[in-house]
C-alpha cells in the first residue's frame, strides 16, 4: 500500500488500476515460492489462466493474488508435518478430451478438431494449428505444449 500511495499519480492512467485487475505472486505468501519443497509450474500457469478468464472451472487462484482484494499469504501451505509423506498436488486435474480408455490426459491418440474441419490424433497437432477448443465451436491457436512426450 506504501508502493501504491507514493507511485498513485504515475499508475493511476493505467486500466488494470482503474479497474481493480492488478495481480502479485504474494497469494501463497512473501517467501513461499522458495520455501516449498517443490516448484508448481503447472499451478501458476493455472492463476495466470483465472486472471485473464480461461482457468479450469473451480480453479482457485494459490500464487497470483489480486492486490486490492486478497491478503498476502491468503492461500498459504499449511505447515509440513512430514517431509517424508507424498506430495499432494494442488493442480486441477486436466479433461480428458475424447472418451478413450487410457487414464492419461490429452493422450496421443486423443483426436481434435482443427478449424478447416478435419480431425487428427493430439500427438499431430503443430503449434500455430487452430483446434476447437468449445463444445460449442470455437477455435484458438496453439502456443505452446506444456507435458509433450514422443
Amino acid at each position: 500500500d506504501t508502493a501504491k500511495e507514493l507511485h498513485k499519480n504515475a499508475i493511476s492512467g493505467f486500466k488494470s488500476v482503474q479497474t481493480g485487475q492488478v495481480f502479485d505472486s504474494n497469494g501463497g505468501g512473501s517467501n513461499a515460492w522458495f520455501e516449498n519443497r517443490l516448484a508448481e509450474y503447472d499451478v501458476v500457469l493455472e492463476d495466470f489462466c483465472a486472471v485473464v478468464g480461461t482457468a479450469s472451472p473451480g480453479h482457485k487462484r494459490i500464487w497470483l493474488r489480486n492486490v486490492y482484494t486478497e491478503n498476502i499469504a491468503e492461500n498459504a501451505l499449511t505447515e509440513c508435518k512430514n517431509p517424508d509423506a507424498p506430495l499432494v498436488p494442488r493442480y486441477t486435474p486436466c479433461t480428458i478430451l475424447d472418451p478413450v480408455p487410457i487414464t492419461l490426459c490429452f493422450s496421443g491418440i486423443s483426436t481434435v478438431k482443427l478449424q478447416d474441419g478435419n480431425r487428427i490424433p493430439m500427438k499431430d497437432i503443430k503449434i500455430g494449428d487452430r483446434v476447437q477448443v468449445t463444445e460449442d465451436g470455437q477455435f484458438d491457436t496453439v502456443h505452446s505444449f506444456g507435458h509433450y512426450k514422443q
